[in-house]
């Protein structure tokens, strides 16, 4: 395996640790606003829930719900953003292993080759020889 290969590898291994970190913020951004999409709906249940208390606290109910949906808005708004980013390092990945599978075959060819070439010097003065 040539250097070139071998620094591809790395590579490849590098960019796969960075694809995981953006999958797994990407999986946590996602959760992140579904649980405060969930939190606003549960406030707006209990507002409307008989016995509640909205009447004398109404402003409390308007600041969680508020508050809620902005978290989940800013969240989703993290969560378009990090699927921008995974999206770009899937492919900065597919463009090392594309560049690491042509070195691959470069090499391969290119060991065929000599090994074509050998095998054709080996015959050559063999031949000469009747």
């Amino acid at each position: 395996m040539d250097e070139r290969q071998k620094r591809l590898i790395r590579l490849i291994a590098v960019q796969n640790k960075i694809k995981a970190f953006h999958e797994m913020r990407h999986a946590e951004l996602v959760k992140k606003a579904a649980a405060a999409r969930h939190e606003a709906e549960d406030a707006m249940a209990r507002k409307e829930a008989p016995g509640s208390l909205r009447d004398i606290f109404p402003d409390i109910y308007e600041k969680r719900i508020a508050g809620a949906l902005a978290r989940a808005d800013q969240a989703e708004t993290e969560t378009r953003e990090a699927a921008a980013r995974l999206a770009a390092e899937n492919a900065r990945t597919d463009i090392a292993e594309r560049a690491y599978r042509s070195a691959r075959r470069h090499a391969d060819r290119q060991a065929g080759e000599r090994e074509t070439g050998e095998t054709v010097e080996r015959a050559l003065p063999s031949h000469k020889q009747r």
